[in-house]
């Protein structure tokens, strides 16, 4: 009815470590700075608390845990079964005891947490979130960290829902009373694409390290995360990372401009998609936009400002140049695609690796090779077969009576859009390079 960080199995143990402990020991497993501990699991206790015959087992474990600790002290907190859950965090509702040190401490702190669970604070946060209970209550006992800071990061702002901006608070010392909202300690921002930090000078030191950690965790569990952590020792330390409940939906941001400092033209691409497309429209454009061009490491070439569609003349720019190119001559090749630039404009880079480079290189050259090896194919197609199949598709469109039908017609449609699109960008590059050799020659 106990197990460790190191021993957690999820089909052996999941359904009985609660959602913190369950977490907890995934995120330690998977190499991220968690404090070692272990979960007293939810058959460990009945109505009057932990049981009689678990209470050796628990001694072992906590006296192993605090031999491989500096201070000899480890945290007792709850892990709620519903705990942590994409539906209720029960953050900040059930007790956690820190700085146990002793074996009647640490029995004492299991009686409290445990205690807890029945609280009618927890009974009412349990009532509205339509919950009938809590559904058991596991513990973690955890080592103890001596913090120089601590506090807590959303990573996306609860209250606005803006998927761009990071929200956190902070403290000096033990975090406790910031997670249980019995102090306001000091606010930071961190922007989530770039990075960009708004806050505390004294924190300035860690905050790179905190985002960089923020961001693979909500990379990895795939949801908005609602994280606490600690600096001891200049090491910052993860105490939790639960999904960020009752985060409202938020109008889509159709403004790149807020994301990257980069310089933007509508020569062509304005042309071809004017005014304001549908959120369809864009997703399936800039697909393939993307598909025909490639992507400039984690920059596309193509954006929305106002809603209207861009080019990225500076991702150009910063690629050819890492070939050799010098802005001038970049910018009067490629005119015929992106504009007249003023002169002396000063172009923003953006960050491309080598490696970025030979990527889109190499996607490049294989959709030439491709598309020139189908041409007479292609050209077969469009004279001979392509209006018996868009009527067919018409067709089968008009016939269609549910949102399902019509999915089955689009999974018919797409590998010939994206067929087509290749070749329309083959003919198109083939266009623009002659306009190039043109204006050359």
């Amino acid at each position: 009815m106990l197990c460790t960080f190191d021993e957690f199995d999820e089909h052996q143990h999941g359904r009985d470590a609660g959602g913190k402990g369950r977490t907890l020991a995934q995120l330690y497993q998977s190499g991220h700075p968690v404090p070692n501990g272990f979960i007293i699991l939810a058959p460990a206790f009945d109505d009057d608390g932990l049981r009689p015959s678990f209470r050796e087992n628990v001694l072992t474990s906590y006296h192993q845990l605090i031999a491989a600790n500096v201070n000899g002290e480890v945290a007792v907190r709850s892990s709620g079964l519903a705990e942590d859950s994409a539906v209720a965090s029960f953050a900040g509702e059930f007790e956690t005891v820190l700085n146990v040190a002793s074996d009647r401490a640490l029995f004492e702190a299991i009686g409290t947490v445990f205690a807890s669970s029945g609280s009618d604070r927890v009974r009412s946060y349990a009532e509205a979130q339509q919950l009938s209970g809590i559904g058991g209550m596991a513990i973690v006992v955890q080592q103890m960290l001596a913090p120089s800071y601590s506090g807590v990061l959303f990573t996306v702002d609860p209250v606005s829902g803006d998927a761009n901006t990071m929200t956190g608070n902070l403290t000096e010392g033990l975090g406790d009373q910031l997670v249980s909202g019995q102090i306001t300690a000091d606010v930071f921002t961190i922007h989530s694409l770039t990075g960009t930090y708004d806050g505390p000078a004294c924190f300035e030191p860690y905050q790179q390290m905190l985002y960089q950690m923020a961001s693979q965790l909500e990379k990895e569990l795939r949801s908005p995360q609602d994280l606490e952590w600690a600096i001891e020792d200049g090491k910052l330390y993860l105490l939790q990372s639960r999904p960020i409940t009752n985060l409202l939906p938020t109008p889509e941001v159709w403004n790149d401009t807020l994301d990257r400092d980069c310089l933007w033209t509508s020569t062509n691409i304005g042309e071809a998609m004017v005014g304001v497309p549908t959120p369809l429209t864009w997703s399936v454009a800039a697909e393939l936009f993307d598909l025909g061009m490639g992507t400039f490491g984690n920059h596309s070439a193509l954006g929305r400002i106002a809603g209207r569609s861009y080019m990225n003349v500076s991702v150009f720019v910063s690629a050819l140049g890492r070939l050799g190119f010098s802005d001038e001559f970049i910018l009067d090749r490629l005119s015929p695609l992106m504009g007249q630039i003023p002169d002396k404009m000063q172009i923003p880079r953006v960050k491309i690796t080598l490696g970025d480079l030979l990527k889109i290189l190499g996607q490049q050259l294989g959709l030439s090779l491709s598309s020139g090896f189908t041409h007479k194919r292609f050209l077969n197609w469009v004279q001979n077969e392509c209006l018996s199949w868009c009527e067919t598709r018409y067709i089968e469109i008009e016939q269609c009576s549910n949102n399902q039908e019509l999915l089955a017609v689009y999974y018919r449609f797409e590998p010939m859009a994206l067929k087509t699109f290749k070749m329309l960008i083959f003919f198109a590059n083939l266009l623009l390079l002659q306009l190039i050799r043109l204006k050359a020659s």
